[in-house]
């Protein structure tokens, strides 16, 4: 009889395995990367390399390093011009944008004190009304038809005395 032996599975760590398709990824997302990114980068590579692996040598050899360089050499004052042009246009952005956050800042500032002098002021008001002696009420003062006040009785002068003015 035979007897079975069960053979050890080897352990798969998950963490490496994640580290492995992590770096399988990464080597490919660049090259994907650069190829979306410059899409041009295919048309630039030499074909007479392709050429002589399908077999064909039916050609002269074109040094298109040389050619390349000599297109970077032709290229190289114009983008010069583009660099200086576009880092122009940069700082003036930038300046632009430092020069609004800078009035935003000050008309806050200002919208701060305005609203804390507001508010003094209102305290000072409430403050004002607040200190008033409270006066006792005076009566109602009668006007005549002229207008000005009645003077009082106790303002006159006190009614002269006659003799024999009671008796009759």
């Amino acid at each position: 009889m035979k007897t079975k032996t069960k053979t050890p599975r080897p352990y798969l760590n998950p963490f490496e395995q994640v580290a492995e398709l992590g770096k399988d990824t990464l080597v490919t997302a660049v090259k994907e990367v650069v190829k979306t990114a410059n899409p041009f980068a295919e048309l630039f590579t030499n074909p007479t390399v392709k050429e002589r692996e399908k077999g064909n040598n039916n050609f002269t050899e074109l040094d298109f390093d040389k050619l390349n360089k000599q297109y970077d050499e032709q290229d190289s004052p114009d983008l010069e011009v583009i660099r200086t042009q576009l880092k122009a246009h940069y700082h003036k952005r930038v300046q632009r944008e430092e020069e609004e956050e800078n009035l935003k800042e000050e008309q806050e500032e200002q919208e701060e004190e305005r609203q804390e002098a507001m508010e003094e002021q209102q305290k000072a008001q409430e403050e004002a009304a607040n200190a008033q002696p409270l006066e006792a009420p005076k009566g109602k003062i009668r006007k005549n038809i002229l207008g000005g006040a009645r003077p009082k009785a106790t303002s006159e002068l006190p009614p002269e005395l006659k003799a024999d003015a009671g008796r009759g």
